[in-house]
């Protein structure tokens, strides 16, 4: 996450490795479909697809407490009534950033999904 105050200037740089994902096909799906290029990379001898998803210029209102995540649609079923919502597939928390009311957040995801 990179904050910039209202002029541009740089605020302050935070990364998080603290996220969650919903381990379902639609997870997938939206993997798949919606994150573009994706690179072929090698951690501990395990092959993984890498996609890097960034979001710029989002406005906070202050006091807020910073929860980013990325959304997906989806039909829910209960007994006979199927609803659409949307559902944050990805998820991830940032620790204690001070904001000021004009500030403009940057996040940038990395995103990787084990191969078979």
């Amino acid at each position: 996450m990179v904050v910039r105050d209202s002029h541009g200037q740089l605020v302050s740089v935070t990364e998080s490795t603290n996220g969650y994902y919903v381990p379902h096909d639609v997870t997938d799906e939206a993997f798949d479909r919606n994150f573009g290029k994706k690179e072929i990379v090698t951690v501990d001898d395990i092959k993984y697809e890498k996609v890097q998803y960034i979001v710029k210029d989002r406005h906070y209102r202050v006091p807020m407490k910073l929860m980013f995540f990325i959304p997906a649609v989806i039909e829910v079923s209960y007994g006979s009534e199927t609803v659409t919502v949307e559902a944050f597939i990805f998820q991830a928390f940032v620790p204690l950033v001070y904001l000021e009311e004009d500030d403009v957040v940057d996040t940038q995801w990395t995103i990787f999904r084990k191969l078979n």
